[in-house]
Protein backbone atom coordinates (compact mmCIF):
# COMPACT_ATOMS: atom_id res chain seq x y z
CA UNK A 1 0.00 0.00 0.00
CA UNK A 2 1.00 3.67 -0.69
CA UNK A 3 0.30 6.25 1.40
CA UNK A 4 -0.24 10.24 -0.14
CA UNK A 5 0.26 13.05 2.56
CA UNK A 6 -0.76 16.64 2.00
CA UNK A 7 0.45 18.35 5.26
CA UNK A 8 3.10 21.50 5.21
CA UNK A 9 5.94 21.79 6.79
CA UNK A 10 8.85 24.15 6.60
CA UNK A 11 12.53 23.95 7.62
CA UNK A 12 14.33 26.91 9.49
CA UNK A 13 18.12 27.03 8.76
CA UNK A 14 18.88 29.15 11.96
CA UNK A 15 17.61 26.15 13.99
CA UNK A 16 17.62 23.85 11.91
CA UNK A 17 14.16 22.51 13.52
CA UNK A 18 10.69 21.62 11.25
CA UNK A 19 7.33 23.33 12.03
CA UNK A 20 4.10 22.10 10.75
CA UNK A 21 2.28 24.87 8.97
CA UNK A 22 -1.22 25.04 8.40
CA UNK A 23 -2.71 26.61 5.75
CA UNK A 24 -5.91 28.45 4.74
CA UNK A 25 -7.94 28.08 1.60
CA UNK A 26 -8.09 25.00 -0.67
CA UNK A 27 -5.24 22.36 0.39
CA UNK A 28 -4.23 19.89 -2.23
CA UNK A 29 -5.41 16.26 -2.29
CA UNK A 30 -2.47 13.98 -0.71
CA UNK A 31 -0.26 13.32 -3.74
CA UNK A 32 3.73 11.75 -4.75
CA UNK A 33 6.00 13.36 -7.52
CA UNK A 34 4.37 16.52 -7.55
CA UNK A 35 7.20 19.06 -8.38
CA UNK A 36 7.21 22.39 -6.22
CA UNK A 37 8.90 25.49 -7.45
CA UNK A 38 9.45 28.21 -4.82
CA UNK A 39 9.93 31.96 -6.12
CA UNK A 40 11.95 33.98 -3.20
CA UNK A 41 10.82 37.68 -2.73
CA UNK A 42 13.47 40.52 -3.23
CA UNK A 43 12.07 42.27 0.06
CA UNK A 44 11.06 40.85 3.36
CA UNK A 45 7.50 42.63 3.04
CA UNK A 46 6.54 40.50 -0.05
CA UNK A 47 5.73 36.54 0.74
CA UNK A 48 7.15 33.86 -0.90
CA UNK A 49 5.11 32.13 -3.26
CA UNK A 50 5.75 28.10 -4.42
CA UNK A 51 3.58 26.17 -6.71
CA UNK A 52 2.64 23.04 -6.64
CA UNK A 53 2.16 21.17 -9.95
CA UNK A 54 0.41 18.00 -10.34
CA UNK A 55 1.36 15.12 -8.86
CA UNK A 56 0.03 10.93 -8.39
CA UNK A 57 -2.26 9.26 -6.10
CA UNK A 58 -4.00 6.21 -6.32
CA UNK A 59 -7.88 6.32 -5.76
CA UNK A 60 -9.74 2.51 -4.78
CA UNK A 61 -12.02 2.01 -7.30
CA UNK A 62 -13.93 -1.33 -7.27
CA UNK A 63 -11.59 -3.22 -4.99
CA UNK A 64 -8.85 -2.48 -7.35
CA UNK A 65 -6.27 0.54 -6.74
CA UNK A 66 -6.29 2.77 -9.94
CA UNK A 67 -3.77 5.70 -10.65
CA UNK A 68 -5.19 9.34 -10.67
CA UNK A 69 -2.68 11.76 -12.63
CA UNK A 70 -3.55 15.45 -11.44
CA UNK A 71 -2.85 18.32 -13.76
CA UNK A 72 -3.83 20.96 -11.46
CA UNK A 73 -1.81 23.91 -10.33
CA UNK A 74 -1.21 25.04 -6.50
CA UNK A 75 -0.09 28.74 -5.41
CA UNK A 76 0.78 28.77 -2.04
CA UNK A 77 1.87 31.95 -0.64
CA UNK A 78 3.72 32.23 2.62
CA UNK A 79 4.66 34.99 4.92
CA UNK A 80 5.38 35.07 8.55
CA UNK A 81 4.25 32.25 9.25
CA UNK A 82 1.18 32.23 7.70
CA UNK A 83 0.15 29.92 4.12
CA UNK A 84 -2.74 31.26 1.78
CA UNK A 85 -3.77 28.39 -0.82
CA UNK A 86 -5.25 29.14 -3.84
CA UNK A 87 -6.23 26.63 -7.13
CA UNK A 88 -4.59 28.04 -10.40
CA UNK A 89 -5.96 26.77 -13.59
CA UNK A 90 -3.99 26.87 -17.17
Amino acid sequence: TYNYFNDFYSYCLDTFQWSQLKPNGQVPCPRSAAPLVTLIPQSSDQPTTMFIIGGYSKEKKENKDKGQVHQDVFQIQQQQGKMRIGVSIF
